[in-house]
């Protein structure tokens, strides 16, 4: 490695991964370009990473090792890493091995705060033992929301050096053409995009979408897990699902074009969690001008503002209510749908990629 260049290694592991793939997707090229003069070395499979990223200032090392095991923190201290100038974690599972600068992205603290997490002894004790190492060892903690930056102050304390840097949304989503008989009906539907995880509220969104069925001429179309994997997620989700018969439809791994087409074909999107560190799909379905239906919870409504619709995520009659309110009222739609993507405009993955660049030349001069 060239000592008279700066020089920067960042864990890419998780570039083909959902919401923090989709920022590192997103941002590591942007950062590439705006840095010729400084050299990189991104970890991860090399197929994965020639496929985002192109450039003379860049090399790839392999590191194959599973998220949040002790292999990857063996890769780590094989790797020699206090020899860069700065590394970029993108998750909370850090290097413990030691590093010249440390600078780390923290999306959520939901290891530390939900159940399924919480009560699992084994989980817990690596997540708290992992933030407070974020927290100790850290020279920068970027939080993609305000939110999250509170959360990880309550939970975790304060860091050495916090900052929010907002997620972006890409411009391929302000201009889609849509495509109302996605799949093989041709009735309406709305949408959910997301893992069957708990803290999703796939079960609330089910309950109501059963109260209501009856009323209203739409398909609910899930994407992102397979109806057959859900009982490994919540068995409650396998039997209301299945009570809907062909009024639930299943979409896993669609391409990008395929998602963005279904999203905005939809009626509404809803987006019903129980919690969230930021909130990227009612941000990309506000882009694609579909209003959207969302929790009022802390991270949603700092990222959706006054462009969406709320709900109460604790009571699927509330979803049902608003689900209806909705669906019966295309004026209402139409006027969430343009002012969703004149909100979405104030999020871009440029301005993420400055932003953390901004960080980093802090953290460097420090």
């Amino acid at each position: 490695m060239t000592r008279n260049r700066t020089s920067v290694i960042v864990d890419a592991r998780m570039i083909a991964s959902s919401g923090i793939g989709t920022c590192l997707r997103n941002t590591l090229p942007r950062i590439l370009r705006a840095r010729p003069d400084w050299h990189f070395t991104l970890l991860g499979d090399p197929d994965r990473l020639r496929d985002v990223v192109s450039s003379g200032n860049s090399e790839i090392k392999v590191a194959g090792a599973r998220v949040y095991s002790l292999r990857e923190q063996l890769d780590f201290a094989r790797l020699g890493l206090r020899r860069a100038d700065l590394f970029w974690a993108p998750h909370y599972n850090i290097p413990l091995a030691p590093t010249s600068r440390l600078v780390v992205t923290v999306h959520d603290v939901m290891h530390l705060t939900l159940p399924e997490y919480r009560n699992h002894w084994l989980r817990r004790q690596y997540a708290t033992t992992m933030y407070a190492a974020v927290r100790r060892r850290s020279t920068a903690v970027m939080c993609d929301s305000d939110f999250t930056r509170r959360e990880f102050e309550r939970m975790v304390g304060t860091a050495q050096s916090t900052h929010v840097v907002h997620n972006g949304v890409d411009e391929s989503w302000f201009d889609i053409p849509p495509n109302p008989d996605f799949g093989s009906s041709p009735r309406p539907y709305i949408v959910f995009v997301g893992l069957a995880k708990p803290h999703k509220n796939l079960v609330g969104l089910l309950q109501a979408f059963t109260t209501i069925r009856d009323r209203v001429p739409h398909d609910l179309v899930i994407i992102g897990s397979r109806r057959d994997a859900l009982r490994t997620s919540d068995r409650r989700i396998e039997e209301v699902s299945a009570a809907l018969g062909d009024r639930v439809r299943f979409a896993e791994h669609l391409e990008l074009s395929s998602l963005q087409q279904c999203v905005a074909g939809a009626d509404l999107l809803v987006q019903p969690s129980f919690y969230e560190g930021f909130g990227l799909p009612p941000l990309e379905a506000m882009a694609a001008g579909t209003a959207c239906l969302a929790s009022r919870i802390d991270a949603l409504v700092e990222v959706c503002g006054d462009a969406v619709a709320y709900c109460d995520p604790y009571d699927p009659a509330d979803i049902a209510r608003r689900l209806l309110e909705l669906l019966d009222s295309p004026e209402v739609r139409q006027q969430l749908g343009s002012r969703g993507r004149e909100r979405a405009r104030a999020f871009s993955w440029d301005r993420s990629a400055t932003e953390t660049l901004a960080v980093f030349e802090q953290v460097l001069a420090s």
